[in-house]
Formats: C-alpha cells, sequence, structure tokens
C-alpha cells in the first residue's frame, strides 16, 4: 500500500478543521501520519512510510486519535471501589517495547552493572526523560480519558514521578515499609474524597516475578491489614493505577539476577496543583528532551503539562514566535492565535 499523510488545515468558515492528505510529505508540512497499531496523530519533519489508506484516517474535531487502552467500566468501579485498577496489555507491542528500550537507555540492566554495583541496588531517572516515548507515556490519549473519567473533570496535570529499576540485594520493602504516597507528595493530610490527592501510574514493560521487588498493595477498605496484601506480578505490559491514599510498599529483590523496571507519574485536578507534587518540572523549559515533548504535543494535551489553554491572551505574535524558537511545531496544528 501507499503511504498516507495529512495536515490539519486552519479553522473552516464553519468551525470545523480540516486534513489535507497525500501520498508524499511534499509541501504538506508540517504533516501528521498514523501509527499504523493506532494511537494519536504525530507531528514530525520526516516521515516512516506508514501502511494505512485515507480512509484509515479520521479527524473529529480536534481529536485524533483511535483506542489503543481498552479500559472498561469494570476498571472504572473497581478503582472507585478498591483504590486501584490493574490493566494487562495496556499499550500495543511497538510502544511496550519503545518503553522498554527507552528504559534500558536511561538506566542500565542488572547485567550491566552488576560487577559494579549501585550502593542501594536501584536506580531511578526522573522527568523529563531522556526519550521520547517515555515522556508521551503520560499524555497516551486513553490513559488521560480514564483518568479524567476517574476525577470527573477533563482538567487535569501530570505530577511528575520516576522511571525506577530495582536489583538483586535491594531491601526497599524492609527499609520503606508500608506507606501511602501522601506523605511525600502533598502539603495536606488525607482527605475523605480521594480527589483531593492524585491518581498513581505504575507500568512494568517486562515481567515482574515476586522475588524481584515486586510492588505491593493493599485495596483500600483494608487501608494497612497485611492480610489483604496484593503483590504486583506477572507479565509485562501491564499499568497498575491506584490513588495515592492506598497502602503500599515495595518488597525485598531476593532472586540473584534481573531488574525491575517501572515508569511511573501521577496526575491531579489542575485546581490542587499549588499543594500537591512530588517533584515540579518548571526548571526543564530548556531541556532537549522536554523541548522534543512538547513539540510533539497538541494544546490539550499541553495543558496537562502545565500550559496555558489555547486561546489564553498570553498568546501573542511574539510570544507564539518565541514559543515556536523554544519548541519548535508548537503550532504545527494552527491550535493557537494571536491574542494581539
Amino acid at each position: 500500500m501507499e503511504a498516507f499523510y495529512c495536515r490539519r488545515e486552519a479553522q473552516r468558515s464553519s468551525g470545523t478543521p480540516g486534513v489535507s492528505f497525500g501520498t508524499t510529505p511534499g509541501d504538506i508540512s508540517p504533516f501528521l501520519y498514523l501509527d499504523p497499531k493506532g494511537g494519536t496523530l504525530r507531528g514530525y519533519t520526516s516521515v516512516p512510510n506508514i501502511d494505512h489508506r485515507v480512509a484509515d484516517f479520521f479527524a473529529v474535531a480536534d481529536d485524533y486519535r483511535i483506542e489503543t487502552m481498552k479500559f472498561t467500566d469494570t476498571h472504572y468501579e473497581e478503582f472507585i471501589s478498591q483504590g486501584y485498577t490493574i490493566l494487562n496489555d495496556a499499550l500495543p507491542e511497538e510502544k511496550c517495547v519503545a518503553i522498554a528500550q527507552g528504559l534500558r537507555s536511561c538506566i542500565a540492566p542488572w547485567d550491566d552493572i552488576k560487577d559494579n554495583l549501585p550502593e542501594h541496588r536501584s536506580a531511578m531517572q526522573g522527568f523529563p526523560f531522556p526519550s521520547l516515548a517515555l515522556n508521551r507515556f503520560f499524555v497516551e490519549p486513553d490513559l488521560v480519558a480514564f483518568v479524567q473519567r476517574l476525577f470527573g473533570s477533563e482538567n487535569i496535570q501530570y505530577r511528575p514521578g520516576y522511571s525506577i529499576a530495582r536489583y538483586p540485594g535491594e531491601k526497599v520493602g524492609s527499609n520503606q515499609g508500608w506507606h501511602i504516597d501522601n506523605g511525600n507528595n502533598s502539603l495536606l493530610p488525607e482527605s475523605e474524597d480521594w480527589r483531593y490527592g492524585q491518581v498513581v501510574v505504575w507500568y512494568f514493560p517486562e515481567p515482574v516475578e515476586r522475588e524481584q521487588g515486586a510492588l505491593c498493595i493493599i485495596p483500600k477498605p483494608h487501608e494497612n491489614d497485611l492480610d489483604h496484601v496484593i503483590p504486583l506480578t506477572g507479565p509485562g505490559n501491564t499499568m497498575a493505577i491506584f490513588n495515592n491514599y492506598l497502602w503500599h510498599s515495595g518488597s525485598d529483590f531476593t532472586v540473584d539476577y534481573g531488574q525491575r523496571y517501572s515508569h511511573a507519574g501521577m496526575y491531579g485536578l489542575s485546581e490542587f496543583c499549588a499543594w500537591e507534587g512530588l517533584c515540579h518540572f518548571t526548571m526543564s523549559g530548556r531541556n532537549a528532551a522536554f523541548k522534543e515533548l512538547i513539540g510533539t504535543l497538541t494544546a490539550r494535551e499541553r495543558e496537562i503539562m502545565r500550559f496555558p489553554a489555547a486561546g489564553h491572551p498570553y498568546y501573542t505574535t511574539k510570544t507564539l514566535e518565541l514559543l515556536e524558537q523554544q519548541y519548535p511545531g508548537w503550532n504545527a496544528r494552527c491550535e493557537y492565535t494571536a491574542a494581539h
């Protein structure tokens, strides 16, 4: 099949965005392409061959996506009643592989460091991550939509976490113990309304055995009753989502092989950002990986990353020029207009 490329046009008089299609990038620049196995249409400066027909592209207003994560009402109901839910086969295979490779590129696997062990038998990498796949994970459309449903609001923001590798001999279970995350990422004590807290996401791209320092949780109705511990073990490409009032703990890494990789972050309501957050990233505006990420995002995705919404009076001819310089591709979709 031929590859097809498309570009979002400016607003039509009807108020509906248009899309141009072609079989070569040509002058369709900036342009978008659709990942063959699903995902968001992305802006690129060079494009691989995409085995899709025009009919496989669709655009409804500002929403360019097809479903990639299979969240159901059962996942929603489990989170609300139990404080957590688990999604297996969370991502298309190529995205899972990209995240696994991204983690290994910034945090060494066990076989690479076993002769020169880190003191604490673990390593971590904070946001912005040096891999676009790791950074874009937190704006995956179906993940964002599910978190919005949990909060009952579209106005959510990303709260950075860490990518972590745990290695044989680590004692995080013994040393850290059972806890809720509210103590280290909020200024406020736990509320009866969990929405004053945050939604925590842990993604495990590779299989996790019980003895490999598995993360353990206790369903919310049981609080910190250790008779109800659930270890998060099983196949790779698994995602755990829970609220930060849930009791949980790492466990000791007691086998002598492998590593346990995780990729984690949080979300909270935008209006609560003043008192929440384990880490912040307002110092990252000149970070190359962050600039690359922001340049690929839609206006709505940038709101999740704490940027002003399209239509905000901050956006003037001058500031839009400066944003394009700082984040190449900023207005590739023609979503921003100058206030004056």
